[in-house]
């Protein structure tokens, strides 16, 4: 599944340690302590290296720090994963201008699925650096949409199973939602909620859901008000200010 080929990027093993789980948001850090355990705010967001030191620490950051292309036909001629992140470079180069340039891109590959995710909203050096000094060991940066779609497809397998499914990820006023056929990953777009609650939702999926489709709904920081108006199965709830820990992986 493509969720698990993505879990790896731009990852750095040192050690075998079991890792904690981060959830890295614009204002916030969440620290997982495993399954059971409530995840704990790490307040403010700037101390997160310093209340992690010397942790082994897998980082997964939320959608509103990343940015994802799919290379949509397989035929197209990409020779190997220099070449992905070129292509990649250059087409979000093309959407979002020069700020674009100094993104930090990793490509992917699950078969003959190709794609690129970016970091967009944090400086990834600048976050590595900062790791290294407070003696972190980042064993992996990972984007919240491939943790969730490979958490979400071992839950429901009916979601990867299917000849059209989608999966909407949603965190707050912004979604992510990923198109699937088969168990192949076919299409993955950001789209932004006039205002955060389920009946916007469910205008949005309204308009955009594929006929016969079969969708699926998780994320958090919606108002749930409303929600029997919602075209689409949820995964849990919708509420809350970040994702519940089997969503993230632990």
């Amino acid at each position: 599944m493509v969720g698990r080929r993505l879990l790896g990027a731009w990852r750095r093993v040192r050690d075998r340690s079991v890792p904690e789980a981060v959830f890295l948001q614009p204002d916030a850090a969440w620290r997982y302590g495993g399954p059971e355990a409530i995840p704990e705010r790490i307040m403010p967001v700037s101390d997160w290296a310093a209340t992690l030191a010397g942790s082994s620490v897998r980082l997964v950051l939320s959608g509103a720090l990343t940015q994802q292309i799919l290379v949509e036909d397989p035929a197209t001629p990409l020779a190997d994963e220099e070449a992905v992140r070129g292509w990649g470079r250059h087409q979000f180069i093309h959407y979002h201008g020069r700020p674009a340039e100094q993104w930090a891109l990793a490509a992917w590959h699950d078969a003959s699925q190709r794609g690129v995710a970016a970091v967009s909203g944090i400086d990834l050096g600048a976050l590595r650096r900062e790791a290294e000094q407070h003696r972190i060991v980042l064993r992996a940066i990972q984007p919240w949409w491939a943790v969730a779609l490979h958490a979400a497809g071992a839950e429901v397998p009916a979601l990867m199973l299917a000849p059209a499914a989608e999966l909407w990820l949603v965190e707050g006023a912004q979604v992510t939602r990923l198109r699937s056929g088969l168990g192949r990953l076919t299409g993955i777009e950001q789209h932004w909620l006039d205002r955060a609650d389920v009946r916007a939702l469910a205008d949005l999926l309204g308009s955009l859901q594929v006929d016969g489709a079969q969708a699926w709904v998780h994320g958090y920081g919606l108002d749930e008000n409303g929600v029997e108006a919602l075209p689409a199965r949820r995964l849990g709830s919708l509420s809350g200010s970040r994702p519940a820990p089997r969503w993230l992986g632990t």
